[in-house]
Parts: C-alpha cells; sequence; structure tokens
C-alpha cells in the first residue's frame, strides 16, 4: 500500500508505527507533557542516507549515544519520521519497527513524534531527540590523563565498501554502535570525557576532543585497534567512516575500571595515546591539523538497501550517471545493469531496476529502483553465461552503434555476436548462446525488424562493468 503525502492516517499510524513503539503514552492533540527533574541532557540528530533496513536502528542509535557519551542514562524519545513520495507502508513499517526494537531494548520511551511523507523529500527521513539523566557529573581532563579508543576503528568503513562491492559484509551493521560501552563507563570513575566518532573519523573525533578541552594529545597509530580488512580499502584507516568507536579520556585511577568493563561487553580497546599541556593534536609525532573525508563517505545515500547485491547496484548506477560522456552509451530502449547472487538459478536471484537507465537533459538518469526481478531479459541472458561461468555474475546492455563497438575492440574485449534469431518474446541473446561452452566479455545482437541493435557486456561485478563502461565512454569521445 502505498503512503499519501502529508500527515499520515491515524490507521496506518497505529498499524505500522505505533504498535513498535515502547510509548509512555498514548498521543495526544500536538505533544506530550513531560515531569523531568535532577540534570537533564539532551541530543538531538537526523538519520538520512543509509539502508532503509537499519534507518531505524541508527536513527536511535545516533541519538542516544550522544547522551550516554554525556555520562546520561537515556530515558525519553521524540521521533518524527518523514517519507518520500511513492514510500509504501511497509516502508514505513520497516523503519519504525527497528527504530521501537531499540528503544525498548534500553529503556526508552517515546513521548511524542510526527509521521508523514512530504513533497521535496528523496531519501527516507527520520529525525530523533533523546532525552536522559545524568549519571554523574564528568570531570575536567587534565595533562597527563589517557586517550583511550574504544571499539573497532573502520568498521563501518569495511561494512560501507562490503555492501557497495556486493560482498556480504563480515560484521552486522548491529554492532556498529558504542551505545553499551558509553553506558557501562559513564560509571566508571576517573573515566572524564567521552566522544562518538562519527564524520573525519578518528582524527576528526580526536581533534574535536582537543578544541573541547583547551588541551593537546599526543597518539601512536600503532596502538589503535583496527578492524579487519579497513587496511585493504585504499583510504587512511583514521578517517575512515568508524561509526561504533569512541575515544575516551580516563585518569590513570580509572584505567582498572575501564578494563574490567569493556572486558564483561567484550569490546576491544586501546591505550593510545596521552594528553599534553601543548595544545595540538600529534600522532607519531606529526602535527594533524584538519581532516579531509573519504570517499567511502559519499555512499551513504546511494545505498538504500542492507542487501550487498542490491547495495552493489545502486552503488554502480550512482557513480553510472557521473560518468563523462555515459550518455553516448544508452539505447533508446534504455538501459539496465544487473547483478546476480552467488549461485543463482532463477530470475528472482538476480538483482536489476525496476526501470530504466535514460538521457535527460543530456545526462544519464537512473529511473525506478533496484530489485530482485528487477530485468527479467538481462537477467535470463546472466543466468545463460553463469551457467558457463559462475564467476560472471553482471552484466549491462548498452547501444550497439560502430563507435561503440569499435571501442569495445580497442579495449581488448572478446566478443560473440549472434544471429537475429527470433525469440518468441524472451531475450534473443540468451536463447542464441543457450549451450555455448564458452562465456565472452560481450555479446552483439544486430537488430531486426523493429528491434534496436543491442550490446551486453558481462563482468564479475557491477563495479567492474562501471569501469568498463567508463573506459568505453572514454574511447568514443576520442572518436576512436
Amino acid at each position: 500500500m502505498e503512503l499519501g503525502l502529508g500527515k499520515v492516517e491515524r490507521g496506518v499510524l497505529e498499524r505500522m508505527v505505533l504498535r513498535h513503539m515502547p510509548l509512555a503514552a498514548r498521543p495526544s492533540l500536538d505533544g506530550a507533557s513531560l515531569e523531568l527533574s535532577g540534570e537533564v541532557v539532551v541530543a538531538h540528530n537526523p538519520a538520512v542516507g543509509v539502508p532503509l533496513e537499519c534507518l531505524g536502528f541508527f536513527a536511535f542509535h545516533y541519538a542516544a549515544c550522544n547522551v550516554a557519551v554525556k555520562f546520561a542514562r537515556p530515558e525519553l524519545a521524540v521521533c518524527g519520521i518523514y517519507m518520500p513520495p511513492g514510500s509504501t507502508a511497509d516502508d514505513l513499517e520497516t523503519v519504525a519497527r527497528e527504530f521501537g526494537r531499540e528503544a525498548g531494548a534500553y529503556g526508552v520511551r517515546v513521548v511524542a513524534g510526527h509521521t508523514g511523507v512530504y513533497e521535496g523529500l528523496t531519501l527516507p527521513l527520520v529525525s530523533v531527540t533523546v532525552m536522559g539523566r545524568r549519571v554523574r557529573r564528568p570531570e575536567a581532563p587534565e595533562p597527563g590523563d589517557y586517550v583511550l579508543v574504544v571499539g573497532e576503528v573502520g568498521a563501518e568503513a569495511v561494512w560501507l565498501a562490503s555492501l557497495a562491492s556486493g560482498r556480504e559484509p563480515p560484521l552486522s551493521w548491529r554492532e556498529l554502535t558504542c551505545l553499551p560501552a558509553a553506558l557501562r563507563l559513564s560509571e566508571v570513575r576517573g573515566v572524564k570525557l567521552m566522544h562518538d566518532v562519527s564524520e573525519g573519523g578518528l582524527l576528526g573525533a580526536l581533534l574535536e576532543v582537543m578544541s573541547e578541552v583547551g588541551l593537546g594529545a599526543e597518539l601512536a597509530s600503532a596502538r589503535v585497534p583496527l578492524c579487519d580488512g579497513v587496511e585493504g580499502l585504499g583510504v587512511d584507516p583514521l578517517i575512515a567512516p568508524s561509526y561504533g568507536a569512541m575515544v575516551v579520556v580516563a585518569s590513570e585511577e580509572g584505567l582498572s575500571g575501564v578494563e574490567g568493563a569493556l572486558e564483561s561487553l567484550g569490546v576491544r580497546y586501546s591505550v593510545a595515546g596521552r594528553l599534553t599541556a601543548e595544545g595540538g593534536l600529534r600522532v607519531d609525532g606529526r602535527l594533524v591539523e584538519g581532516v579531509e573525508r573519504t570517499k567511502l563517505d559519499e555512499l551513504y545515500g546511494r545505498l538504500t538497501s542492507a542487501d550487498p547485491v542490491l547495495a552493489s547496484v545502486e552503488c554502480a548506477l550512482r557513480e553510472l550517471e557521473r560518468i563523462p560522456g555515459a550518455e553516448a552509451l544508452i539505447p533508446q530502449v534504455g538501459m539496465n545493469l544487473v547483478y546476480a547472487k552467488e549461485g543463482a538459478t532463477s530470475l528472482d536471484d538476480v538483482a536489476g531496476l525496476s526501470g530504466r537507465v535514460v538521457v535527460s537533459v543530456g545526462r544519464p538518469k537512473v529511473c525506478g529502483r533496484v530489485m530482485y526481478g528487477g530485468s527479467r531479459y538481462l537477467a535470463s541472458l546472466l543466468l545463460e553465461v553463469m551457467k558457463i561461468d559462475p564467476s560472471r555474475r553482471a552484466c549491462v546492455n548498452i547501444r550497439a552503434s560502430e563507435e561503440v563497438l569499435r571501442a569495445v575492440e580497442a579495449l581488448g574485449l572478446s566478443l560473440r555476436t549472434v544471429p537475429p534469431v527470433r525469440a518468441g518474446g524472451l531475450c534473443p541473446i540468451a536463447v542464441a548462446i543457450s549451450g555455448d561452452r564458452v562465456a565472452y566479455d560481450a555479446y552483439y545482437h544486430p537488430g531486426a525488424h523493429g528491434v534496436e541493435p543491442s550490446l551486453v557486456i558481462v563482468g564479475e561485478s557491477p563495479r567492474e562493468l562501471v569501469r568498463v563502461l567508463a573506459e568505453v565512454a572514454r574511447l568514443v569521445a576520442r572518436g576512436h
């Protein structure tokens, strides 16, 4: 059921949202009345651009973690869920269910919120405020205090890179939170400051801490606990996305309490450095004056699914839109790109666009959503290729112009020309190659009466296909 514009109808709100929320009281008109006493900590965060399955999870943890690192226990939440036109009731429920699950698990009650569908939004957005009571007042950090890194640096980067490349991530997104550690450490005497890692990675978080406390720090990079695989991503692990990790400042007396608390949770940590009276952050003796965002940060907003096959196609299509000259590769019927699960045997095991990539205002434009069964013709061709070579799990159809064919030849791709067979509503290339014993890099169909000539390029992954398309577009633009 597709959601209508504006405020969500009460029945849908009850079925898809409220039943998942650990409510403090039934919603009333316009807002809620709260009675709070003692020291209250409030944090507000938006969550947008992450896969739909985990949007509710991160929406809760972003704000709840910010309360916990201020030495408070989250108690109350305000949750606004804003969906773009075309969203379904199931989409809404997916977000609400995850938010409610996490809030309930940590004893946080939802006291107010808003849910609606609005023009101008292209991605679901969850806006959350969390309030909590302070467990104790933090102490002021001093020169000589220890700088600890809690959690694995780069875990978020490994998760993102795995999704984008179509591999099953080695860790769950449910592990990407510092909330359990922050809650436990807030009770440990000698822990003076906590700060979760977000934009700018570990170095960005450390620079924020130094600015806040007005002190400097010396850090040894060899002591930083890194997530397995982050060093192979081609980015500096210290600035890689690392949500779930945390910077902690503790006195010498607090170190034993930290060790006991984190060991009981099974959380990795290290004493990576110390605070200094001299300002500035120095890593391995070198002054750090600022950080740049990595390309991995750009993956947020492109990934609408935590399924690695779907996510890989989404990333490839977004990259395709930015290839210079890619519009010259798009056939009149539009372009599609498909990617199969390992061992795929049916059309429903192959992901592709429900629509097409078309030319709009002179540039490629992705229309539709990535889903399993999104392209039956290309999927049937890919399944035939996989019978010959199971490692070739991706393919894309492009314009079969003379310039494109020359570019494909210049790149050294093996090309099989298929006869203009009658396919009876099936993919003619799939029918022609059924029973082949050799898999080719590309397949060319010269077309027939009323049928546009077509060229399909095959590869091991969507990322590989995007690289090939970029090269083909470059050669076509040069008139090769």
